[in-house]
């Protein structure tokens, strides 16, 4: 994805603070990059005065945007799963609003996916009658549940739950601001703390990759040894309200939050 201008930035009402004392300005920028597929990138970013000393990126499917994304399970085969189903620049179409035109280029794709018949009038039918020869000839295929599949597993894993990309506090990166020198001071558990919070007062939880660094396994485990850490279906996510019990804060937009605990 593309970087481009926040929707929003927001400067978080937390006093964090690095290992040694510094005071941490915590700013989360909301929708950074370029939309892609319906996913949303935040940016949480770390400050000691005006040096950026850590980032965090939190990727998100959300529910209020996902249906104009994907109409039917046709516009994920073509957008996620690679199936070229509909015309170019239209992978986004509801087959509702569709000319007979375009149903019978997608009924000619679909065929060509699905290995079935396809139906030869159809580039003068209406929407009703290309249901009709869905039903028939595609809904049960093999590709099809497939496809289905695939969509509602990333329903259940991706919608509303935002997810960690990835944690930078060491390397510089002249797109998004050089870091300061401040790597072992605690920036990526602050920055962890601090997410979960701001995302606990939108009532969503942290989701943890599955794809980790030695450093994030090891923060990791501190996490689940303070009991920050909730499974559920086998996925992580970091517990918002924990978090605050363990920093003794009231969660509110007021709220002023404790530095991150010690050792972390």
């Amino acid at each position: 994805m593309r970087p481009k201008n926040p929707d929003r930035q927001i400067d978080l009402p937390f006093a964090f603070s690095t290992k040694r004392g510094d005071a941490l300005r915590m700013v989360y920028s909301e929708n950074v990059e370029s939309e892609n597929r319906g996913f949303v990138v935040d940016d949480l970013s770390a400050f000691v005065g005006d040096t950026k000393v850590g980032y965090m990126r939190i990727e998100n499917l959300p529910s209020t945007i996902f249906a104009s994304f994907y109409p039917s399970a046709l516009n994920y085969g073509e957008q996620i799963d690679g199936c070229h189903i509909f015309p170019e620049g239209m992978d986004r179409l509801d087959l509702k609003e569709a000319d007979p035109v375009t149903l019978a280029y997608v009924a000619n794709r679909l065929s060509y996916w699905a290995r079935a018949k396809t139906y030869d009038g159809l580039e003068l039918c209406s929407y009703g009658e290309f249901a009709s020869w869905f039903d028939s000839n595609i809904r049960a295929t093999r590709w099809y549940r497939k496809v289905e599949t695939d969509l509602a597993q990333l329903q259940a894993h991706r919608l509303d739950k935002p997810l960690v990309g990835y944690v930078n506090t060491r390397d510089v990166n002249p797109e998004r601001g050089q870091l300061g020198n401040y790597s072992g001071q605690g920036v990526g558990s602050a920055l962890y703390q601090a997410a979960s919070l701001e995302l606990m007062r939108r009532g969503q939880a942290l989701y943890l990759s599955g794809v980790v660094s030695d450093e994030a396994k090891v923060l990791r485990g501190k996490f689940v040894e303070l009991g920050w850490v909730d499974v559920v279906d086998g996925r992580l996510s970091l517990n918002g309200e924990a978090i605050a019990r363990s920093l003794n804060c009231d969660i509110s937009v007021e709220a002023q939050y404790s530095a991150p605990v010690p050792g972390l």
